[in-house]
């Protein structure tokens, strides 16, 4: 079953859909007990959840009262948050880490979850929030909707922001499919001066914009860096 659907990818298949049909051929092994299903994305990168939440606890703000964490997966980093005295919204797009993430954070009274599908045009519908996490998203914005739109996404985002903004790009071409920007792979000066460029570009109210640090990742993809878009 699985040869044959191998086969039949090899024909007339767009490079849109490769992912696609990629994804689909891993789930029937899993389904056929050839493959194991992979863990979570924070429940693999434990380490790297810890060093993030370092940095970004070090540069948050006495005063920033509530924070919006994007693509929240099983809610360690906003538990986190909310275990810092700040109200906490996890958003993601997965039901399944959604319910996993009320399930295991219910008695946490100042945090929620969300299932929400961003787009260039439910974004505009977010409130404001003192600080807002956007790490290991924009890739996905940029395969969805192309890179540019991915950038006035993160424009619409920063309007939302009324004190910080952490942003973690993706440090390899391939997490972007078609729409990759122009970094060399695990290239870290590179990645720094694409994703500086482009997030001073949309700092055009005073805000300044900073490199924080690396924390490490998954497989190929060793690292990942974190910037931060802060307001006066």
């Amino acid at each position: 079953m699985v040869s044959d659907l191998s086969s039949k990818s090899k024909q007339h298949v767009s490079d849109k859909e490769k992912p696609l049909l990629k994804r689909a051929k891993k789930e029937v092994k899993i389904l056929l007990g050839l493959k194991k299903p992979r863990l979570p994305y924070q429940a693999e990168r434990v380490e790297g959840t810890d060093k993030r939440w370092k940095m970004i606890l070090t540069n948050i703000r006495s005063g920033d009262r509530n924070l919006l964490d994007l693509g929240c997966n099983l809610g360690l980093l906003a538990r986190r948050a909310a275990d810092a005295g700040i109200l906490t919204l996890g958003v993601d797009v997965d039901a399944s880490l959604i319910r996993k993430a009320r399930s295991r954070h219910r008695h946490i009274h100042n945090l929620s979850f969300m299932c929400l599908e961003l787009n260039p045009e439910t974004i505009k519908d977010l409130p404001e929030f003192d600080i807002i996490l956007c790490l290991s998203v924009h890739h996905y914005w940029a395969r969805n909707y192309g890179l540019e739109k991915s950038w006035e996404m993160m424009s619409t985002l920063l309007a939302k922001t009324r004190s910080r903004l952490f942003f973690e790009p993706a440090s390899i071409r391939k997490k972007y499919w078609d729409n990759a920007p122009k970094i060399v792979d695990l290239d870290r000066q590179s990645i720094i001066n694409y994703n500086m460029a482009r997030l001073t570009t949309l700092a055009n109210n005073g805000e300044t914009v900073h490199h924080l640090g690396e924390t490490p990742c998954l497989g190929r993809e060793s690292f990942r860096l974190l910037f931060v878009v802060e307001r006066r």
